[in-house]
């Protein structure tokens, strides 16, 4: 049986997730056969880089001709089930991380001269940033003197390691990490095509999890299923998953210095993976953003319930000055400081949240409970 990751791999500009403007760009492009000789398609891995690559392939050589972008290219033509199968000669694709040498690109470029049968010739160079100085130097010439037809297209999560020259020639489109709540949307697609039972939350959590990339969020939608897993409550279960967020915000409230490393310390030994632990606090504080508003979320239980109890103490102010702190650490420390970054951000988050007086707690010879503070905050108990 085919891989979900594969079969629902996206075949019209419009089924790429999180892309929407770039997918209209390139199908205005190709619609109107004005296709530039050279594209850069950048942006982290698992985003559509190039899968879109070969949709734009597919489109500018199928046989059924130019449609709307949610049923272009066709799919069905024999130039489009080619592409599909990879056995296509009008869409080459190459890992240029294994074949990235001045004689592979020149290789390439005596295949272009040749005719396909296609009106277009699309080279697809995957992991182009890989390639040595002297391929670069061989792929330039073609690109400032394209033969009629011929375009070649560079997909890389490093653009700056692209030589200068060769990106310069290149038009480029930047792919971004997808939000969690449109892969959690493909996620839904997927269960009803498929006729699977699992509830939002679960798609939820495999969103936040995949961290941007629907192609991971796919494969961990296809473990939950092969495991027989169809709620948020089992596949925590099952990972030893902690909920530490609404832990470590409330110890941060009710300025608990221990307690919120304990929470810390709990996540870490989970995971070492620090931007996780730093999605899961983030993403917690959105869900007491979007209740703070009143609007719902997917969480639900005691998920809910802990989430709801931060919404009313901390309100959208407090919760929004903790997300800052957060951002500020996923845009500014550096790989080898990120335990370090993480220990002050989360004594930041104390400084953010904490809406009790040190001196209130010298008096009271105690930090308050989460019980007092919500008698203090009129949170219903």
């Amino acid at each position: 049986m085919t891989a979900l990751a594969l079969r629902y791999r996206p075949r019209v500009f419009a089924d790429v997730a999180g892309q929407r403007v770039t997918a209209a760009v390139l199908w205005a492009m190709a619609s109107k056969n004005q296709m530039p000789a050279g594209l850069l398609f950048h942006g982290p891995s698992g985003t559509g880089k190039t899968t879109m690559a070969r949709i734009t392939g597919a489109a500018l050589n199928c046989e059924a001709g130019p449609g709307p972008g949610s049923a272009w290219p066709c799919g069905t033509c024999v130039s489009c089930q080619a592409v599909a199968a990879g056995t296509s000669l009008a869409v080459v694709e190459q890992d240029a991380a294994s074949f990235g040498t001045a004689a592979d690109v020149r290789a390439l470029r005596e295949k272009a001269l040749y005719g396909s049968g296609g009106e277009h010739k699309v080279f697809i160079l995957d992991e182009a940033h890989s390639m040595s100085r002297q391929a670069y130097d061989a792929l330039l010439k073609v690109l400032e003197e394209p033969p009629p037809g011929v375009i070649w297209v560079l997909a890389t999560t490093e653009p700056g390691k692209v030589l200068a020259t060769v990106a310069g020639r290149c038009s480029p489109f930047e792919f971004r990490a997808v939000s969690a709540a449109e892969i959690a949307s493909r996620l839904v697609y997927i269960c009803r095509q498929e006729g699977l039972d699992a509830e939002e939350e679960l798609l939820a959590v495999l969103a936040e999890h995949a961290g941007g990339q629907v192609r991971d969020a796919v494969m961990l939608l296809e473990q939950a299923v092969i495991s027989g897993i169809s709620t948020a409550e089992q596949w925590r279960k099952l990972h030893e998953e902690p909920d530490f967020a609404p832990v470590l915000i409330a110890a941060a409230f009710r300025g608990d210095h221990a307690g919120v490393y304990a929470a810390l310390n709990d996540a870490l030994a989970f995971t070492g993976d620090y931007p996780w632990v730093v999605r899961q606090l983030t993403g917690c504080l959105r869900d007491v953003l979007v209740l703070s508003a009143g609007a719902q979320i997917t969480s639900a239980g005691p998920a809910l319930t802990a989430r709801r109890d931060l919404a009313a103490m901390l309100g959208a102010s407090r919760a929004s000055a903790a997300m800052g702190v957060l951002w500020d650490w996923q845009t500014k420390i550096r790989i080898e400081d990120r335990r370090a970054g993480l220990d002050l951000a989360v004594a930041m988050l104390v400084q953010r949240l904490c809406p009790v007086p040190q001196a209130l707690v010298a008096a009271n010879g105690h930090q308050p409970g989460l019980g007092e503070l919500k008698e203090m905050f009129g949170v219903p108990t």
